[in-house]
């Protein structure tokens, strides 16, 4: 898949499904192409060093947080069997790692307005149309 997307010129891939990214990784640099990958769920600079120079930023789940919240309102004796836990920016159960060698290349300014994004998310100033937003199920 990844071929045919570079061969429409794609500038950036975004393989979601466990190791896909590897073969995405590997079609890159057989073409000798200058794409770049997304990662998903961890940095996946930091899982995969050998990648790092394709890896531009990653889409995080913050399942550590998630797991960790989890385990301490058991010892605490307040957890809730049944519930769903939804990870948000707030709760830093979902977010993007830095990106790496790539930040000297961004446009001046930008993680300063990345920053505030996010915090407009948080703070409601910005709204989130998405069936899957924790406001939706409210």
């Amino acid at each position: 898949m990844t071929e045919g997307f570079l061969a429409q010129g794609a500038d950036i891939i975004l393989p979601v499904g466990g190791p896909l990214y590897q073969g995405a990784a590997e079609a890159i640099r057989a073409d000798g192409d200058n794409a770049l990958l997304l990662g998903v769920d961890s940095d996946l600079r930091e899982k995969e060093p050998d990648y790092a120079d394709l890896i531009f930023v990653s889409i995080e789940k913050g399942l550590d947080v998630t797991v960790y919240e989890a385990i301490e309102s058991a010892v605490e004796g307040n957890f809730a069997g049944g519930t769903t836990y939804t990870g948000t920016l707030e709760n830093e159960g979902v977010g993007i790692s830095d990106f790496g060698d790539f930040e000297s290349e961004l446009p001046d300014g930008m993680l300063d307005e990345l920053d505030t994004i996010r915090q407009g998310i948080i703070d409601g100033t910005i709204e989130v149309e998405s069936p899957s937003s924790p406001a939706a199920s409210e």
